[in-house]
């Protein structure tokens, strides 16, 4: 039998068969070792299932995604809710102290240092323009009555009757004495005056008493503060300036290189409390001229300014006329300083221009202290504390009115410096504290034109001064604002101790101040010291397709602020206040219950940092630590319930792409199989036809 001899074609043929049939062998092979049914998407058939796979390997990367990042979020909030938490405690320690000094220690801690009694023993000639003070009263002995020119709060006592050198000396005394306080004291009712004594209320001595120092004149045992009183204040304090740190610590947690409570500004430390010890920051805050501020406007404000800002500035210790709170008479303070400067508002950082889109109408009413306008939302910026001041733009109206913008029918002008005591919620309504009342008459400004709302520097804030001269750098608290006239703007006072070489100029005998003046060229600033460093931004955090959370709570969180602020005030010095108001070099009134008022206001600023009342604290912001807490805890329930769902979807997408992607090992193999025995036979075919020639045919 005769062979036939292959062509060309044929032998192309089965080479081309032979490598097809390679290439299964391949693709089963492949199959085997990876379980995938093909390397790419061509692989998989086309159409509707190519399609399919295609959106589930996107929507499980989408879920894989928001799990990556939830678990970041998960891992951040259990973080932060422990912190809040630990924070809590510490807090809640400082106020179970507080609540425990309260029920044993208060009593104790007010000195007497004349006792009750003060007696008459000399019949001497002796009592000649000696001084007693009595509630704020300085009440003077005179025989010459008339001749001095008295300062508002003294009152002279006439003694020009008195016959010395015998036995009714001392009672004549007394009944002068008697006489004069009748006349101008509420509180005379409260004392005894029997033969040559006196029978005062405790702590009626309260100033300059020269009387006392009077040979013959004696007064009862001086009672203090005892030793155990003043370890309960000073543990208490180190308590709170430990809990202060404690805040300072949990508050600039950082994770991954982010600080998580600093808001947007995750590369900056939010919480600075710069001292070490107990005994620095009573050092910086000493509780008599620098206090910790009392109000949120002043703790947390930011303003600084400079020589830009202000233009030269001057300094100037003066004396402050104030009103007596004993007898509404006004009476000289002399703790005061003036800082002012020479450019217009130089302490003033704009905040609300009035216009039509702004304000609308604003009106001004003096009867209820307010300040309103038409428009939602036109005093937002502002809250409670804020000093805020108001001042005209005429340039905003033409023509140029002929009469000035905040000047009403009764040619009272309303530019001037206010404080807030609150801000409605819709945001219309303004109500000023009693402390700084607006003019007498109303005052609409129509559609706002012209009107100027700036803030400066909230009362009670603490502001440091740099870089101006060795006798003036240091710290000062705000303790309200004068004006010059013309008008230029809010003029800062501030209290500035007496006695040191590092204070303001100190006033001479008479009432003309000395003043200091420091060009703008200098290299200086003005600074309110706050606690937060970081900012207010919302960092939102989107937990699936439907759902995100805010990751708002930062170290302004009004829960953090309050405790801060109550701790604070606690930690500060000169908790008691033990000046002898005897003494000469006590020059302003003692406040006998500077303990019990401070402990009162931080025990409600903590109580309200744990559990806010909104009946008695409205002004104070209303978030706690109750309800910091729940958010975090609704915030972590989320995320991890998301994390569940989300890994749940992911595994069944997979599932679904792998029943499309993945091949039967069996079937693969059982084709791996078939497919090597067909290439083998093939490799046998081409053999043997390549073996077949026209010779071997021949």
């Amino acid at each position: 039998m005769l062979t036939r001899v292959a062509t060309y074609a044929s032998n192309n043929l089965y080479v081309s068969r032979m490598l097809n049939t390679q290439k299964l062998m391949n693709d089963y092979s492949r199959q085997v070792s990876t379980g995938e049914l093909s390397e790419n998407y061509s692989g998989l058939g086309g159409g509707s299932k190519v399609s399919s796979l295609i959106n589930m390997e996107n929507q499980t990367s989408i879920y894989e995604k928001y799990i990556e990042t939830n678990t970041l979020a998960s891992v951040n909030l259990s973080q932060m809710s422990s912190a809040i938490e630990s924070l809590e405690t510490s807090i809640s320690d400082v106020q179970n102290m507080i609540t425990s000094f309260y029920s044993k220690s208060l009593g104790t801690i007010e000195p007497d240092y004349t006792g009750e009694e003060i007696t008459f023993n000399s019949s001497l000639d002796q009592y000649e323009g000696s001084t007693l003070t009595i509630n704020g009263t300085q009440y003077i002995l005179t025989s010459t009555p008339g001749v001095v020119t008295l300062l508002p709060n003294q009152v002279e006592v006439d003694i020009s009757g008195i016959t010395y050198g015998t036995d009714t000396t001392t009672s004549q005394l007394v009944t002068s004495l008697q006489t004069a306080i009748a006349a101008n004291d509420e509180n005379f009712d409260d004392y005894m005056f029997d033969g040559n004594t006196i029978t005062v209320t405790e702590h009626a001595i309260d100033g300059v008493s020269s009387l006392l120092d009077v040979e013959g004149v004696e007064t009862e045992e001086a009672t203090y503060v005892s030793d155990e009183t003043r370890n309960a204040i000073e543990e208490l304090q180190m308590q709170a300036f430990a809990a202060l740190k404690d805040v300072e610590y949990y508050l600039n947690l950082k994770i991954d290189g982010k600080y998580l409570f600093s808001g947007g500004s995750q590369g900056t430390e939010p919480i600075t409390i710069p001292f070490n010890n107990l005994d620095e920051f009573q050092s910086y805050y000493d509780g008599t001229y620098v206090t910790y501020p009392t109000t949120t406007s002043a703790n947390t404000c930011s303003l600084s300014y400079d020589g830009v800002d202000t233009g030269d500035l001057i300094f100037e210790r003066m004396d402050i006329t104030q009103t007596n709170p004993f007898n509404d008479d006004e009476y000289y303070e002399l703790d005061d300083a003036r800082i002012a400067a020479t450019n217009f508002n130089a302490f003033v950082t704009p905040a609300i221009t009035g216009t039509t889109l702004t304000t609308g109408e604003i009106n001004f009413n003096s009867d209820l202290n307010t300040m309103t306008a038409t428009n939602i939302g036109a005093f937002d910026g502002l809250k409670a504390g804020d000093t805020i001041v108001l001042t005209e733009d005429s340039s905003a109206i033409i023509p140029a009115p002929a009469t000035p913008i905040l000047e009403n029918g009764s040619g009272n002008n309303f530019t001037g410096t206010y404080v807030i005591k609150s801000v409605s919620e819709d945001g219309r309504k303004v109500v000023f504290e009693e402390t700084t009342p607006l003019p007498a008459g109303d005052l609409t400004i129509t559609d706002g034109l012209g009107a100027e709302i700036g803030t400066t520097f909230p009362i009670g804030s603490t502001i440091d001064i740099s870089d101006i001269d060795p006798s003036l750098n240091g710290t000062y608290t705000v303790t309200g604002y004068t004006s010059s006239i013309p008008y230029n703007g809010p003029e800062l006072l501030v209290n500035a101790p007496e006695g040191t070489a590092d204070d303001f100029p100190i006033p001479p005998a008479v009432s003309t101040p000395i003043t200091a003046t420091y060009p703008d060229t200098l290299d200086w600033s003005i600074s309110a010291r706050t606690y937060y460093e970081g900012d207010e931004m919302v960092v939102s955090q989107q937990v699936n397709d439907t759902r995100s959370i805010e990751l708002s709570i930062n170290g302004l969180d009004p829960a953090f602020e309050k405790a801060i602020r109550g701790l604070a005030m606690i930690a500060q010095g000169s908790l008691i206040d033990d000046r002898d108001p005897t003494s000469t070099s006590t020059l302003s009134k003692v406040n006998f219950n500077k303990t019990e008022e401070i402990l009162t206001e931080a025990l409600n600023l903590v109580d309200d940092a744990l559990s806010h009342d909104p009946v008695n604290n409205a002004d104070e912001g209303d978030s706690d630590f109750n309800s910091l807490i729940l958010k975090m805890k609704m915030d972590t329930e989320l995320v991890e319930r998301s994390i569940d769902e989300q890994t749940t979807l992911s595994e069944y997408l997979q599932t679904q792409c792998d029943n499309i992607e993945n091949v039967d090992p069996l079937v693969a193999a059982t084709n791996l199989n078939a497919a090597s025995i067909a290439l083998d036979t093939s490799y046998a075919v081409l053999a043997k036809i390549s073996e077949m020639s026209l010779l071997s045919y021949l």
